[in-house]
């Protein structure tokens, strides 16, 4: 759990039933997939920070496969819902949208935009279902969401004072990382992965709070004998303008015998935690919303609330350039779930698990 204000570490937790003085942190282990909660600041973010998408563009769900090769996306279930809105393909954490917004933002300027927050992953097609990241970057990343697009990197020291009263700061600069309407946009749609009926981080939300929140799953490949709907890890990371949290649960092993997260309770946890750290800390706490930037219009559409950038023509998926309607409806702010062929999001459980 970060502080999105500063970018401190409010806390953390390397893992359960630990016994060695210096164990492995799991909370900063960069080798497990995050899946789907990628999605924001690998997919969608960049098509909105570089090609002005509204929350409304349309995608399309259906059957697709890896550019230049026969590999198939898949979600869990495997129907495809054919067009739909950014809005919706994120809420429902529909892979094969996220996969073909990667590929039409480009992996080059995919990989400036995640490099604003200190990731030097390499990038792939499947990179829009999941990269290895650790809990303490992802909630330092869905920080910047929050602070409207400056990013603090985290920190566990904000000053050291000498024996002799001397004060030294060693608190990490922040920089602005994503234009405001950037951040607000994908705000507002992860607000309702956590309230909309179709959301999949429902069982995260806790109520009376503004918040927004991304689950994320990681599938295992068909090779592995596991039993269906077993997954081998399950994230769930959220915020407010207080704080920023996220979580992961998984084995350290998990293609041993026995070490899957199953489908039902187990995979569930992540929100479960989500739900109880982040209450806790939101008891004694005034919660607010977020505050719409200036160039961005709220308008209704088929009765959603949505948003575009005003005036900023982009593509659409049937039409080459849309200029928006210059009419809006409010200046509220709003809400806006998850799956994959190696991320997905229903749920799970785990031996090994950090935050």
């Amino acid at each position: 759990m970060t502080d999105p204000n500063t970018g401190h570490v409010v806390a953390q937790i390397g893992g359960r039933k630990q016994t060695a003085a210096l164990g492995l942190n799991r909370a900063n282990q960069t080798n497990r997939s995050a899946g789907s909660t990628v999605k924001p600041f690998l997919d969608y973010g960049p098509a909105i920070e570089y090609l002005n998408w509204p929350t409304y563009r349309t995608v399309v769900d259906k059957k697709y496969f890896y550019p230049g090769t026969t590999t198939q996306v898949h979600d869990f279930e495997p129907n495809y819902v054919g067009p739909m809105t950014v809005r919706n393909a994120l809420v429902q954490s529909r892979n094969v949208p996220a996969v073909e917004a990667l590929q039409t933002v480009g992996l080059n300027r995919a990989k400036s935009f995640i490099n604003r927050f200190g990731l030097t992953n390499p990038l792939y097609a499947s990179s829009a279902l999941g990269i290895d990241i650790s809990t303490l970057q992802e909630a330092s990343i869905y920080g910047s969401f929050s602070t409207e697009g400056v990013y603090h990197s985290p920190e566990f020291i904000q000053k050291i004072v000498t024996q002799d009263g001397k004060t030294v700061d060693v608190s990490t600069p922040s920089k602005r990382v994503m234009q405001p309407s950037t951040a607000y946009m994908l705000t507002d749609m992860l607000k309702s992965v956590m309230t909309d009926t179709n959301g999949t981080g429902t069982l995260a939300h806790v109520p009376g709070t503004f918040e927004a929140g991304k689950t994320g799953t990681v599938g295992y490949s068909d090779d592995v004998d596991v039993p269906a709907g077993a997954v081998s890890d399950r994230w769930f990371t959220g915020y407010n303008r207080n704080f920023a949290l996220s979580i992961w649960t998984g084995y350290d092993q998990p293609n041993q015998p026995g070490n899957y997260i199953a489908p039902g309770y187990m995979s569930n946890i992540p929100l479960y935690i989500y739900k109880a750290i982040m209450g806790y800390a939101m008891q004694d706490v005034i919660s607010e919303d977020w505050n719409k930037p200036g160039n961005v219009q709220v308008i209704n559409r088929g009765g959603q609330r949505e948003l575009q950038i005003a005036g900023a023509a982009f593509s659409d998926s049937t039409t080459p350039v849309v200029v928006p309607s210059s009419s809006s409806s409010s200046n509220s702010s709003s809400s806006s779930s998850d799956s994959s062929s190696s991320s997905s999001d229903s749920s799970s459980s785990s031996s090994d698990s950090s935050s």
